[in-house]
């Protein structure tokens, strides 16, 4: 678990990064996510090296269409919130469970090698 704790407008905003951050699937909600990262209200990097962690301990298959889903909108919208680099961590373990046939690489795939 981190806290990132950021100053916005004289305020002082927490956020938590944890598993209850990502709740069961129907609180995978990639529009909220972008947004979050867009506002800078979600640290990318923290969420990046989350993510893969989820994705490492529990590869289920709503994450990974979370997961390729927010990569493949944050990097294709206009403008967009996050490269490639910054998503490091999930992107590599969305190959290695591909690679492992624990994945459907064609819906796995957020963008093109």
């Amino acid at each position: 678990m981190a806290i990132v704790r950021r100053r916005r407008g004289g305020q002082i905003q927490t956020c938590v990064y944890s598993r209850v951050t990502f709740p069961p699937q129907r609180k995978y909600n990639v529009p909220v996510t972008v947004t979050l990262l867009r506002n800078g209200l979600l640290n990318i990097t923290l969420l990046d090296q989350q993510l893969a962690k989820m994705l490492y301990t529990d590869p289920r298959p709503n994450l990974l269409n979370y997961v390729a889903a927010l990569v493949r909108e944050s990097l294709t919208c206009e403008p967009p919130v996050a490269t490639q680099a910054q998503f490091a961590y999930s992107i590599e373990m969305l190959d290695q469970l591909a690679n492992s046939g624990k994945a459907n690489e064609e819906r796995v795939f957020p963008i093109s090698k």
